[in-house]
Formats: C-alpha cells, sequence, structure tokens
C-alpha cells in the first residue's frame, strides 16, 4: 500500500483490493458576488493571480477577493470559486444578487457542483442579501454534502454582548452540527488602506492547512494566521470562555501573533452536551460516512446475505484500524477505540428482502474520549434479483 501524503499515517489501499480508505476533505468553496468572470461552474484557485484573472481585482464592497486571498495565505490553495450575479436590471444596467440568485446556486451546487469540504459566503456589496439570510439553506446544503458552514459574524456584532444577544438570532434553521462560527472580523490591508473583512476564508485556510499536516481529527486550534493586520474586536479570556460556552469560536490578539482559538461547531455550546461538540469531531465522522459510502459502492451488486457482510466488515475495518493507527481514536487498544457491526443485528428480515445494507460504526475521537456511533444504509442487489 502506498502512503498519502495529504492524510498523515493513512495508508491508501490499492485499487485491486476493496479496502475502504479515508477519503480527504474536498476543497473549500466559496459562493460569493463578483463583478465579471464565469457563471454556472466552480473555477479552482491556487494563487491570486488566479482569481484575478478571472474574476478581476478587488473592487467594491464584496469581501468575496478578500475571502479567497486569506484562505490561500493561510494554506487552504486550491480554493474553488463560484460566481453569484444578479442579471441585468432595467435599461441593462446590472443589479445585485438577490435571495433567489443564492438560492439558485445552491441548487446547482446540488444537482453539479463538485466535491467539498468547507462552505464560506463573503459578505456581498451594497444590496445583497445579509448572509445570515442564507445560512439554514446553506447549512442543509452542507448537511447533505458532508461538509462544513463556516459562518460569518454578522456587522452588527460591534462588541461581545452584541454578539451574545444575536447568537440566537442567526442560530435559527441552521443545521448547527454542520455549521461553525469565528469572530471578530479581521483586519486587511486593501488597495494601500485598512479594511474589515469577515474571518471565514482565513478560518477555511487554517482549517486545510491542518488537515493535511496533522489530518482533519486535529482540532484547527492555536493556529497563528496569516494576511491580516489586525482584529476588528479584541476578545480577552473572560469573553473567550463566555463565547465558547456558547459554541462560538474566537480569533485572539496574543504576544505570538493572530490566533485561532477554539474547535466548536455551533452545536457546542455546553449545554447542549451534544456529541457534535467538537469541529474535528464532526469533521472526522464525515470523513468516514463519505469514505465508507464510496469505498462500498460495490455491495451494491452483490446478494446482501452473511458472506458479504462478512467482506463489509473486513473491508471497513481496514480504514478504523489505520485510524487508530495514525493516532485519530483514543484508547489503549482497537477495541476500545472502535467498533464495526454489519450482520443480522443491524439489518431487519425487510431490510435484507429489499437489498438494504446497514453498517454501524462507533469510534471514540481523541476528544472527548467517547464513542460516537454512525450508521450508514447502502443498497446492495436482492436475493430474488
Amino acid at each position: 500500500m502506498a502512503s498519502d501524503p495529504t492524510l498523515p499515517g493513512i495508508q491508501q489501499a490499492k485499487a485491486a483490493d476493496r479496502s475502504v480508505s479515508l477519503l480527504p476533505h474536498g476543497p473549500p468553496l466559496f459562493l460569493g458576488e463578483a463583478g465579471q468572470g464565469p457563471l454556472d461552474r466552480c473555477e479552482e484557485i491556487g494563487i491570486k493571480r488566479d482569481f484575478e484573472r478571472l474574476y478581476g481585482p478587488p473592487s467594491g464592497e464584496s469581501e468575496l477577493p478578500a475571502a479567497v486571498a486569506l484562505c490561500l495565505a493561510n494554506g487552504g490553495a486550491p480554493a474553488l470559486v463560484l460566481r453569484v450575479a444578479g442579471g441585468q436590471a432595467d435599461r441593462g444596467t446590472p443589479r445585485a444578487p438577490e435571495l433567489a440568485d443564492y438560492r439558485a446556486a445552491f441548487d446547482w451546487l446540488e444537482r453539479n457542483g463538485p466535491r467539498f469540504g468547507l462552505l464560506v459566503l463573503p459578505r456581498g456589496g451594497a444590496g445583497t442579501p445579509e448572509p445570515t439570510a442564507l445560512y439554514a439553506a446553506a447549512s442543509e446544503l452542507c448537511r447533505r454534502r458532508r461538509a462544513i458552514l463556516l459562518l460569518e459574524p454578522p456587522l452588527a456584532w460591534s462588541d461581545l454582548a452584541a454578539a451574545i444577544a444575536g447568537l440566537p438570532t442567526l442560530r435559527a434553521g441552521v443545521a448547527l452540527e454542520n455549521a461553525a462560527l469565528y469572530l471578530p472580523r479581521l483586519l486587511v490591508r486593501q488597495g494601500g488602506a485598512l479594511r474589515a473583512v469577515g474571518p471565514a476564508g482565513a478560518v477555511a485556510g487554517a482549517i486545510v492547512a491542518t488537515d493535511r499536516q496533522h489530518g482533519p481529527w486535529t482540532a484547527p486550534a492555536g493556529v497563528q494566521l496569516q494576511g491580516l493586520e489586525g482584529l476588528v474586536l479584541k476578545v480577552n479570556e473572560s469573553g473567550n470562555n463566555q463565547l465558547s460556552a456558547l459554541g462560538v469560536n474566537v480569533i485572539r490578539q496574543l504576544p505570538q501573533g493572530v490566533l485561532l482559538w477554539g474547535a466548536r461547531t455551533l452545536a457546542g455550546a455546553d449545554a447542549r452536551a451534544s456529541e457534535w461538540k467538537y469541529l474535528p469531531v464532526r469533521r472526522l465522522a464525515l470523513a468516514i460516512e463519505d469514505s465508507l459510502e464510496q469505498g462500498l459502492r460495490w455491495t451494491a451488486f452483490e446478494p446482501n446475505g452473511e458472506p458479504l457482510w462478512a467482506q463489509v466488515r473486513e473491508a471497513s475495518g481496514v480504514l478504523l484500524h489505520e485510524l487508530f493507527r495514525a493516532g485519530a481514536l483514543a484508547g489503549g487498544n482497537e477495541r476500545e477505540a472502535w467498533f464495526l457491526r454489519c450482520d443480522s443485528s443491524t439489518m431487519t428480515a425487510a431490510d435484507i428482502a429489499a437489498g438494504r445494507l446497514n453498517v454501524v460504526v462507533g469510534f471514540a475521537p481523541v476528544r472527548p474520549a467517547e464513542f460516537v456511533v454512525l450508521r450508514l444504509g447502502l443498497w446492495t442487489r436482492a436475493d430474488d434479483d
């Protein structure tokens, strides 16, 4: 087996066997407003010049160029960009994208979009919807595509009290376990002047870089951000603790520099006691689900019975074994770190007759050290086919 350098410690199985390997998360995807450039397709951006060649230099109020630049500066290349445009208004003048235009972009991504691991919706210019109006639909898209939505803090959150008061409204309708929020906004230099922009682009880059260096089971916390001049708001230790208890991650100005300080999903409020409290735990679970679904597609052509179940257990066990060896799972031995079931206890007679294959996986994430259970359903050839 050959080692994949993008996933530390994980061995990739040969194509000839049926072992399941951990798939790397898809790249970060930025969906936002630009004055020019292609529509109805995602473009891969590796360096800043790629973005400017396709979408033009930074201009106007859209934060899309700055968000992509921050992602690249923090190790997130390549990134994907999908431009949202509003079409023509009266007398042929361009109009700003409206809510319906963003929803159309979500629909396009659902039908035709590439794999992506993180979704960022940078603020648009005047007349575009507030990002908060998009988060419910965007987070549902991420839930279906096994990705994470990185939210931007609203402009009105000018201090700690405003953030705490506004959080319930921001969370409304959002698939919390597939979303994460970092604050405050960042100061960047653009055209020789300082400008405040959302942090999600920089966070996306740091997450991708952490994945490459340590694996997706590692928290992107304590990482120093690059390409910025400072923070709009400085949060002290007490404020950090208050926000962390509510499932909000803080970016802090410390002597070492500007650091990510936290790795929770929006479901990570202490009062919720969610199994998806921590971002790396949720992302590892999504990676396992995605890897099993992709790696077990061959089961669609097999009779649903004990010979198949044994093959599924063996193939899936390779993935969990390699995760344990890479340090992704807690426990002194593999019996403590993970379990896998695919047998008559995971399927009813009706499931078997219909060709439905159910796999139950439990794993103990490094932090917190308690089992998280995944249930995966696949379709196989029914016995009477």
